[in-house]
């Protein structure tokens, strides 16, 4: 599936700066992939919706994550 993933975290931090994320915000991340972004947004947003198409990633992400009021994932 040819994927390529987010590791440098300043780069993440800087992306979602410019974005202007608060609490009030509802993101929808498409291809979270390994969630790098994903903990980032957490940490930022109200609500975070992942749709991740890889069930191994999207598992993945449901054990790091799935615990969290502000995160689904489909």
């Amino acid at each position: 599936m040819g994927q390529n993933f987010l590791f440098e975290r300043g780069v993440v931090r800087k992306i979602v700066d410019e974005a202007g994320i608060d609490r009030n915000s509802t993101v929808v991340e498409i291809g979270p992939g390994l969630g790098i972004m994903t903990e980032e947004l957490l940490s930022r947003a109200g609500r975070v919706i992942a749709i991740e198409l890889d069930t191994d990633l999207a598992n993945h992400l449901k054990r790091l994550f799935g615990d969290r009021e502000n995160f689904e994932i489909y």
